[in-house]
């Protein structure tokens, strides 16, 4: 039996009430975006992984953190470098 989009929204619905948590679908895709970047997976690899056509919409799911952004700056800016 297929799932429709409105059958995976209800069923996150009741997985979220029984949890106690907030959990979408695009939460997890997120998530999967977030992880695989912080672990050294290249844009264009999650870009195919998630079925984007584009890298623009996976940058979409890749709202960096500003800790995420000073840890890259320390491994790769100019001050490692120095």
């Amino acid at each position: 039996m297929r799932l429709t989009q409105r059958g995976v929204q209800a069923l996150f619905a009741r997985l979220s009430k029984r949890a106690g948590l907030k959990v979408t679908p695009h939460a997890l895709r997120r998530t999967f975006a977030l992880m695989s970047l912080r672990q050294g997976m290249d844009v264009i690899t999650i870009s195919r992984l998630m079925g984007h056509a584009t890298t623009e919409m996976t940058s979409h799911y890749l709202m960096l953190s500003d800790t995420d952004l000073l840890r890259s700056h320390e491994a790769h800016g100019l001050d490692s470098w120095l």
